[in-house]
């Protein structure tokens, strides 16, 4: 009994850092899709893209119409006239922090689930056979002798 909890304990943190690893990595690269909120026209040649630190870097030599901002801008990475940078140290550490935080999340819920069940375990589940006997069944009959 203690080595199958065991297991599932150990099953348990590498499941929950398998997870992380996932979550974390996804998340960094899902914010190198997402939009900028440009305040001015001057924030537009220049633009960061990443989470929580900027790791990928959008030039440009366009002039954009300033009666258009503020406004959200998407990346153009197939666009000619945008020059893309791809910084790999920021990068690393933003799959690091991000790694971290679903970790900190994730054993925060297992913690939380744990302490639940140990206050309120499951319910077994019972054979009812075991329990009850049916009403009529094969008993000894006693015989009363005169």
């Amino acid at each position: 009994m203690k080595k199958e909890k065991k297991g599932l304990f150990v099953f348990k943190i590498i499941l929950c850092v398998f997870l992380a690893l996932v979550c974390g990595f996804g998340v960094t690269v899902l914010s190198a899709f997402m939009p900028v909120y440009l305040q001015s026209a001057s924030e537009f040649y220049v633009i960061d893209y990443g989470s929580p630190i900027p790791f990928i870097q959008q030039t440009t030599n366009m002039v954009p119409n300033p009666a258009y901002f503020p406004l959200y801008f998407t990346p153009k990475y197939q666009h000619e006239s945008f020059e893309t940078e791809l910084m790999v140290e920021p990068l690393v550490v933003s799959v690091i922090i991000n790694v971290l935080i679903f970790a900190v999340i994730f054993f925060v819920i297992w913690g939380i689930h744990r302490s639940y069940r140990k206050k309120h375990p499951k319910k077994q589940k019972v054979n009812k056979k075991d329990i009850y006997r049916p009403v009529f069944s094969e008993q000894e009959t006693v015989e009363i002798s005169e």
